[in-house]
Formats: C-alpha cells, sequence, structure tokens
C-alpha cells in the first residue's frame, strides 16, 4: 500500500523517539495529536515498521457510506433528466421530486468521479459591498433580463428585489418595454404598497440620456413615480445593484430548467409557474429577516395607479374643434367644464389599456372618435348680366364648372359683372 507524504515524514519522529531523542509530549504537539496517540503508533512502528503508521481504514468504505444501489438510481436521474444542472440544484429537485435525500457536496464528488462536472473557477470581489438597508420597503431593485427562457424566443423577465430581506417579485413580458415595466410595479404596489425608492439602471423607460445635461427632462415613468413620492436612484454600475444582477444570473440557470423539465412554452403557463411554484420557493430558500420589523411600504389608500402611469402628449386644438392623435381624429364636445379656443393646447392621456382622456387645465373634456373629417361645402358662384332689353335666359358654358353664368339676351353684346 502506498504510504502518503505526510505519513512518511513520521518515521523520523518516530525513529529520533525510539532512540530517546525527543519525547512523546513533543512528538505529539508536532503531530497535532494526543499522547495516548502516539504511544499507540509507537508501537505499531516498532512491530510493522512503516506500514504500522498507515491508516487501518484506508481502502475500505466509510462507515457512513452511501448505498451503491441508491448511488447507481441517482447518478442515472442525473443522466436522464438533469445533465448539465448544477449539484445543488440537483440535489434540491431531487428532495422535492424524487424523495431522494444527498448532500450536494456528496453528490457533487459523484459527479466529479464520473465526469458530469467540472470545478468552476473562482473570481475574486472586485468591489465592496454595500450594507443591505435596515427595513423592508426602504429601497427595491429592478431590473430585466431579455434570454432564451423558452425555446428560441426571447422574452424579458422583470423582476423586484427587495434590498432589506432580498424578497424577489418577477414575472415574464414579451419585451423590457414601459408598459411592462409600469404593469409589475403596479402588481407589486398592489400586493405590498408603495416603496420609499426604486433602484434601477439608466434606460430609457427610466431616464432621459440624450440632450438633458441638467436632468430637467423626465421619463413617464419618472413623473408616475414622482406623484406618487418614490423616490428614483439611477445606478452608474451593474454592480451598484448587484442584489438583482446576481439573482438573474440564478435565474437563467436554475428556471430555465425547470421551465423545460415541466415542459412550459407559453408565457402565461410560466407566468402562473412564477406566481404558484417558483417565487414562493425562492423567497422561501433565500429571503432573509430584516434589520428592523417596520414595514415602509406606504398603503394606496385608493389611488388609481393606471392613472397615475399615463402617457402624456400635447396637441393644438383646430378650427374645427378637433385634434389629431395618432392618425386618429378626435372631436371635442360641445360642452366642457373650460374654455377651449382654436390653437390652445391640451393635453392627451394614455393608459396602459389604451384608453384616452383628454384634460385642459386640469379640467377633463369629454370628446368622441370620428372615422372621417367634415368635408367643406362649397356654393355656387351666380353671376349675372345685365342689358338694356331682356328677353330671353340663356346659360352661357364655361371651362369653370363651379360658376354658372345667366344672361338676359336680346342682342349679341352681353355685358358681364
Amino acid at each position: 500500500m502506498k504510504i502518503t507524504q505526510k505519513e512518511a515524514k513520521q518515521v523520523s519522529l518516530f525513529e529520533k523517539l525510539i532512540r530517546k531523542e525527543i519525547t512523546q509530549k513533543i512528538v505529539a504537539e508536532l503531530l497535532g495529536c494526543t499522547v495516548r496517540t502516539v504511544k499507540r503508533r509507537q508501537k505499531r512502528y516498532a512491530a510493522s515498521g512503516i506500514e504500522g503508521l498507515i491508516h487501518r481504514r484506508r481502502g475500505q468504505p466509510g462507515n457512513r457510506a452511501k448505498d451503491p444501489n441508491l448511488r447507481a438510481d441517482i447518478m442515472a436521474a442525473v443522466r436522464s433528466k438533469y445533465e448539465g444542472w448544477p449539484p445543488t440544484h440537483i440535489a434540491q429537485m431531487l428532495a422535492e421530486q424524487e424523495q431522494i435525500t444527498i448532500l450536494p457536496k456528496t453528490l457533487r464528488l459523484w459527479m466529479l468521479s464520473d465526469g458530469l462536472w467540472e470545478k468552476e473557477r473562482k473570481r475574486k470581489p472586485g468591489r465592496r459591498w454595500r450594507q443591505r438597508k435596515e427595513h423592508f420597503g426602504q429601497m427595491v431593485q429592478m431590473d430585466g433580463s431579455k434570454h432564451l427562457w423558452i425555446g428560441n424566443e426571447y422574452w424579458a423577465l422583470m423582476k423586484l428585489v427587495d434590498d432589506a430581506t432580498g424578497r424577489v417579485f418577477m414575472r415574464f413580458y414579451a419585451s423590457e418595454s414601459y408598459a411592462s415595466v409600469v404593469d409589475l410595479n403596479i402588481r407589486y404596489f398592489k400586493k405590498f404598497g408603495i416603496p420609499a425608492s426604486i433602484y434601477t439602471d439608466r434606460g430609457s423607460v427610466y431616464k432621459v440620456n440624450t440632450n438633458n445635461p441638467d436632468d430637467i427632462l423626465i421619463t413617464h415613468y419618472e413623473r408616475g413615480l414622482g406623484n406618487l413620492g418614490v423616490e428614483l436612484i439611477h445606478a452608474r454600475s451593474p454592480q451598484a445593484k448587484g442584489r438583482v444582477e446576481r439573482s438573474f444570473n440564478t435565474d437563467q440557470k436554475r428556471l430555465v430548467r425547470e421551465l423545460k423539465l415541466i415542459g412550459i412554452t407559453t408565457i402565461e403557463a410560466a407566468n402562473d409557474y412564477l406566481e404558484q411554484v417558483y417565487i414562493p420557493k425562492h423567497n422561501e430558500r433565500y429571503a432573509i429577516p430584516p434589520v428592523s420589523n417596520i414595514d415602509l411600504h406606504k398603503p394606496i389608500n385608493g389611488i388609481c395607479l393606471e392613472r397615475i402611469f399615463v402617457q402624456t402628449s400635447q396637441r393644438h386644438v383646430l378650427n374645427d374643434w378637433t385634434i389629431s392623435y395618432q392618425k386618429r381624429l378626435l372631436q371635442l364636445d360641445n360642452t366642457r367644464p373650460a374654455i377651449v379656443k382654436p390653437r390652445d393646447v391640451v393635453t392627451v392621456n394614455e393608459m396602459l389599456n389604451g384608453t384616452i382622456f383628454i384634460t385642459i387645465r386640469k379640467e377633463q373634456i369629454g370628446f368622441k372618435e370620428i372615422a372621417v373629417a367634415p368635408q367643406k361645402q362649397s356654393k355656387k358662384k351666380v353671376l349675372n348680366a345685365f342689358l338694356f332689353d331682356t328677353k330671353q335666359d340663356v346659360k352661357i358654358n364655361n371651362c369653370d364648372p363651379e360658376v354658372t353664368y345667366v344672361a338676359k339676351v336680346t342682342f349679341s353684346n352681353v355685358i358681364r359683372r
């Protein structure tokens, strides 16, 4: 049996011990064991030489070794259902789906020995971590991840992560647009309340980045949060809002596998799975209690959030009291709570569901949509000719069809006016 380097170093110590050059107490301190262990090893060394220093359990299965049949079943499941999954995620799914309990560390060693897993290189941290907020609802981080969540179709997973607890709230959308951002916010506000601040990146939905050096211009989203009293914080790097950024790395591995395992193919079914299974399981496993028990979410108190997050645009009233909006012609009502004159500027407000309402000086104006603009009625022009003696009326043809010449004719010369 091959001897290890550690055991080979003990030979010189036990030789000196036999020659009484050192004491058993010193050998015990150098080997990090007790004097009783040194006495036992000394007797085995004197009887069997170097082989007496080899541990007697070497080459034999451990006392806590798993059943070989259990290992065969687990590795078969890994090859058939969980190929490419990390050991920790497989161990959790085995406990949930197969009722098989196995430590991730043990499963990792088995997968390494069978060539189903490779060691991952650990990266050195490049930035200092910011301390978590103390209160639930004090700050919520928000971001979206466009990824091939199912098949070859790109979806956007929009997510809100509470900074103090790590609780997540997320939903799938077709893209990371203004409508998807507002819809996610409204759903979160109705469930938990309005947070004190929201931490986002500097995307076009969240911030006006061009021709806005003094940050005077704001987006529709900034205006809506301002009306609710929510502070919008713009991060200058992905690492600044690392809690939500790192969680996407986990979702792109774990969530993709679980959706594929269950056979989900539509965005509606994926959202149902998020709400009913994935989010509760994720929060139960990873969320932590906040430092303070005071919740800083503010209640909605009957606020119509859909009217808060409207998209607004300015239009001029035409002479016929109509306005043009996105190739649509809107006719203002005759009865109006505010005085409206042609060339006045009105505000067109469009909600997420497409509903439109028009306001001027904070007063709402009724309107109706008309398909075709009314055509102006043209009046025919009649020119009379005066003669000295009238005998007969004669129509004189002209190149202009809108003009009819009527003459009282008795002589060849006709005077027109």
